[in-house]
C-alpha cells in the first residue's frame, strides 16, 4: 500500500492525540525513516554549505517530535504485545486485548500487570 503524505498541522486533528490512532496512522500513512533521514540530508547540506535561510525549523522539530513520539508509542505497543503473547491489537475505537477496549497503552499495562488474562 502506498503511503499518503502527512501533514503534521493536522496530526493532532487527525488522531485526537490517542495512542492507538497515532500508531494506526503512522502504519498506515507515514514512513517516520524518510521523514527522519530527508530532515538530516537538509539539515547537513545547510551545515556544511553554511545556508540556513531556508531552514523552517518549527516544522522541522514538529516532525521529528511526532516522529519519534510515534517510535516511543510503537515500541511500548511491540513490548506489550509481546507480553500478551501476540494478542494485544489495535483499531479505530483503541486497544484490543482479550474482548476488552482500552484507551491507552497505560491501561494495557495495568491490566497485564493484574494478571487479568492468566
Amino acid at each position: 500500500m502506498k503511503k499518503r503524505k502527512r501533514n503534521h498541522s493536522t496530526l493532532k486533528e487527525v488522531t485526537g492525540d490517542k495512542e492507538y490512532r497515532i500508531i494506526k496512522y503512522y502504519n498506515e500513512y507515514v514512513n517516520p525513516n524518510d521523514g527522519i533521514q530527508a530532515i538530516f540530508e537538509l539539515l547537513k547540506y545547510s551545515i556544511e554549505n553554511k545556508i540556513y535561510s531556508f531552514l523552517d525549523l518549527k516544522s522541522i522539530k514538529r516532525t521529528i517530535n511526532a516522529d519519534l513520539k510515534y517510535l516511543e508509542l510503537y515500541q511500548r505497543f511491540s513490548l506489550l504485545r509481546t507480553l500478551s503473547k501476540q494478542e494485544l491489537t489495535y483499531d479505530d475505537n483503541g486497544f484490543q486485548l482479550h474482548g476488552h477496549t482500552y484507551e491507552s497503552l497505560d491501561e494495557v499495562e495495568k491490566a497485564l500487570d493484574n494478571k487479568a488474562f492468566s
